[in-house]
Formats: structure tokens, C-alpha cells, sequence
């Protein structure tokens, strides 16, 4: 009895392939299909999406503790390096300023400038000292390289920290012929960045960032094959008034150490 009430399989998989054909399943299928195509395509074009890959490389980059870095402009020339304690800062060259170019250090909070940047205070040591909180007796000496130790202070890691919030200002990064990234810089609006980025940015920028200056900059970007941030040339066209600006990356991930000078060879800035 059992088994005369059981329903033939050929019916149930008959039913089964007529229900397949309706309208309304040809659709479902088609839908489906579509689907599994169109995902991993998105999927690709997300991965690759150049402000992607320019924001994963800035936080990469500033993810790696020690390093080295060089920027030029028609302002100046300089080299730096940094490690997790602090940075140094070497003026390479720079033709409008007399006496010798300036070297600074920033250990912790506290700014170390040599002494023959600020001729006219007469120090007898090589360093004067300058808390990165208060910078207002370097402001008014020296407008110009308190923007710099500012800059230097701004943001994690030293040095190259303004450069890389700099960049996250970017609205988008379209990717050029030569592989490069051209980003498109939005510095009227820094309300993404960190407070201490902001400031580390206007600093840095000063002669856009400033007094009325240029607030919508571009800036190609160079990415490694291992994902870091290689050279940025902040505005390669030279529209602004302040010119093209070079900053290359190297050495990432260097053995390097930013000594702090003796206290004996170091006087307060007043």
C-alpha cells in the first residue's frame, strides 16, 4: 500500500524541468547569469581602482618605522631620514639662504636647529632648542624654517608625514601613460585629515596652503612594486607660483638612528 501511494519519480522530475521554462524562471536564470558575471569583474575594477591603490600605498608607506627622503624645489634642496624616535634634516642646497643651509632635528616634541641658521642670536653652542608646542620665537625670527620644524612634527612617521596627509586629500587618481598616479589635491577642505595632520600640512605647504595661495594642487605619484610610495612631484606642471616640488622615498625599512645632540651643545631658544 505504501509503496502504490508513492508519487513516480519521472513525474516529479517532469514537473521540476516544465517549471524551469515558465517566463518568470527564464528570467530568474538570466538575472543569475548576469550576476556571476558581473561580479567578479566589479570585484577586479574595485582592487584596481587607482585612488585605491594610492590610499592602501599611503598607509603602507606609513606603516614602515625607518627611512630616508629627499625634496626639491626651487626653494630648496634637502635629504632626511627618520626612525620611530625622530627625524633629521639636511638642507642640501639652497641658494636664497645665507649662511649655511639649515639642519634640524626633531626628537620627541622638542626641535634641535643648528645655531649658524639664526646668526644673529650669537650662540656659543652648535644648537639651539625650540619646544614643538612653542614656536613662537622661531616664528619670529624665521618664518620660513619654523613652517619647516612644524612640518617635520606633523604627523607620524617624521618627515614625510605631511606629504602622505597631503595626499589623502586627493578626490580622485587617474592613472597616467607612464604608470604613475596624477592625483588631485583638495587642500581647501582638510576636515578629512587628523587635527595634527592639518596642521602638519599647512605648514608644509605654506606657499599654497597660505596667505591666499593655491589650494587645488596635482601631484604625480610613483608606487613601488611592493606597494610604497616612491616619489611624489607635487605640482609637475608648475601652474603655482610655488613650482614644482620633488619628494623621493627611499631606503624604507633602513637600519637608522636620529641621535639627539649633547645637552652641553644645546641652548634654549628665547
Amino acid at each position: 500500500a505504501a509503496v502504490s501511494g508513492a508519487r513516480p519519480r519521472h513525474r516529479s522530475a517532469e514537473r521540476a524541468r516544465r517549471s524551469m521554462t515558465t517566463p518568470r524562471a527564464r528570467l530568474l536564470a538570466v538575472l543569475a547569469a548576469l550576476l556571476l558575471i558581473a561580479t567578479p569583474a566589479c570585484a577586479e575594477e574595485v582592487a584596481t581602482n587607482p585612488l585605491d591603490e594610492l590610499l592602501i600605498a599611503i598607509d603602507a608607506t606609513r606603516a614602515v618605522p625607518t627611512g630616508r627622503y629627499s625634496t626639491t624645489s626651487p626653494r630648496q634642496s634637502a635629504l632626511g631620514e627618520y626612525d620611530a624616535d625622530g627625524v633629521r634634516l639636511m638642507a642640501a642646497a639652497c641658494p636664497d639662504i645665507q649662511p649655511p643651509c639649515p639642519e634640524i632635528r626633531l626628537i620627541g616634541r622638542l626641535a634641535y636647529v643648528r645655531s649658524s641658521s639664526l646668526p644673529a642670536i650669537g650662540a656659543s653652542t652648535g644648537w639651539l632648542t625650540v619646544p614643538l608646542d612653542e614656536l613662537g620665537p622661531l616664528e619670529n625670527r624665521s618664518p620660513g624654517l619654523a613652517d619647516e620644524v612644524a612640518a617635520l612634527g606633523g604627523a607620524p612617521p617624521p618627515g614625510i608625514g605631511p606629504t602622505l596627509a597631503a595626499l589623502r586629500t586627493s578626490r580622485r587618481a587617474p592613472r597616467m601613460d607612464t604608470g604613475t598616479l596624477r592625483a588631485e589635491l583638495d587642500l581647501t577642505d582638510l576636515d578629512r585629515l587628523s587635527p595634527r595632520d592639518q596642521d602638519a600640512v599647512v605648514a608644509w605647504g605654506a606657499l599654497w596652503a597660505r596667505r591666499g595661495g593655491e589650494r587645488n594642487v596635482t601631484a604625480d605619484v610613483s608606487i613601488t612594486s611592493d606597494g610604497h610610495v616612491e616619489m611624489v612631484v607635487f605640482d609637475p606642471d608648475g601652474d603655482t607660483p610655488a613650482g614644482p616640488m620633488t619628494v623621493k622615498l627611499f631606503d624604507l625599512g633602513a637600519p637608522i638612528e636620529v641621535t639627539t645632540p649633547p645637552i652641553t651643545e644645546s641652548t634654549p631658544l628665547r
